[in-house]
């Protein structure tokens, strides 16, 4: 999906950069710039097919195996474990399955292919020095915020202290 993103941009900076030349080929520019976007749509839809798909496959695994457990467990498990323990214990890990490992691994792999495919634009481009430049004040702007910040909390935590 973020290759069809990053190209999305790069054809966007091909097209300005045609304006400024002087070319008018707002229609050849305009229907490249839509096959991008569909090949995008097509990308997106499948990445949310096969992580659904994969969460339904994984939530089925993980309680077949709490199940099997459960059910090969001795009487004297069922004795001092109370009903609603169990069931509670089984929804709240389907759950977590069903949820939050979906959304966590999709921000993961979402994050690890925009950044993938920021450098290779970077690259491309053969901007390295601007944003190496860019990236470099951007840091020192954050840090000239920071320690002023830290020295401040330092010094409440010492006042408090006392």
């Amino acid at each position: 999906m973020q290759t069809s993103v990053a190209g999305s941009s790069l054809w966007l900076a091909e097209w300005s950069d045609a304006t400024e030349r002087g070319d008018t080929r707002t229609a050849y520019y305009l229907g490249i710039y839509g096959v991008l976007g569909l090949i995008q749509a097509v990308f997106v839809t499948y990445g949310w097919y096969a992580m659904t798909r994969g969460n339904i496959k994984a939530a089925k695994s993980l309680h077949q195996k709490m199940l099997e457990q459960i059910l090969h467990s001795p009487m004297s498990f069922f004795d001092t474990t109370p009903l609603g323990r169990i069931l509670n214990r089984f929804s709240k890990d389907v759950d977590t399955c069903d949820a939050t490992l979906q959304q966590t691994i999709r921000v993961v792999l979402t994050c690890g292919f925009t950044t993938i495919s920021t450098l290779v634009i970077i690259s491309v481009d053969g901007v390295n020095e601007q944003f190496i430049k860019e990236s470099d004040d951007r840091l020192d702007l954050n840090n000239a915020c920071f320690y002023p910040n830290v020295a401040a909390n330092r010094w409440l935590s010492i006042r408090l202290e006392m």
